[in-house]
C-alpha cells in the first residue's frame, strides 16, 4: 500500500511578541507559500473576469529590485462620475 510507505513532515512556527502599548489588539495571519507567479495568474485571471473586471482595477505602482512588477489594486465600484471617484479616499 503505497499511503503505508509515504513519510508525513508536519511543521510548527512558534513566536512570542510582546506589544509595546497594553491596549492594543494584534491579529497574526498565516497563509502557505504563494509563488510570485501564481499570484500573477490569479490576478490575470481576475483581470479576464467580466463580472469581476467591473470592479477590480491593477495598475503598476513600481518595480522591486528583483524586476518584478509591484501592483496596486483598486477593489471598488466604478460606475458613477470619474471626477467624483477620483476624490475618494483611499483605505
Amino acid at each position: 500500500n503505497d499511503l503505508q510507505n509515504k513519510s508525513t513532515y508536519y511543521y510548527t512556527l512558534s513566536f512570542s511578541y510582546v506589544s509595546q502599548h497594553s491596549n492594543d489588539t494584534l491579529f497574526f495571519a498565516l497563509t502557505y507559500p504563494y509563488t510570485y507567479t501564481e499570484l500573477n495568474q490569479f490576478l490575470q485571471e481576475l483581470e479576464k473576469d467580466p463580472n469581476r473586471s467591473t470592479t477590480f482595477r491593477r495598475r503598476t505602482l513600481c518595480y522591486t529590485l528583483a524586476g518584478n512588477q509591484c501592483d496596486v489594486l483598486t477593489i471598488t465600484s466604478f460606475a458613477g462620475d470619474q471626477d467624483e471617484l477620483r476624490e475618494r479616499k483611499a483605505i
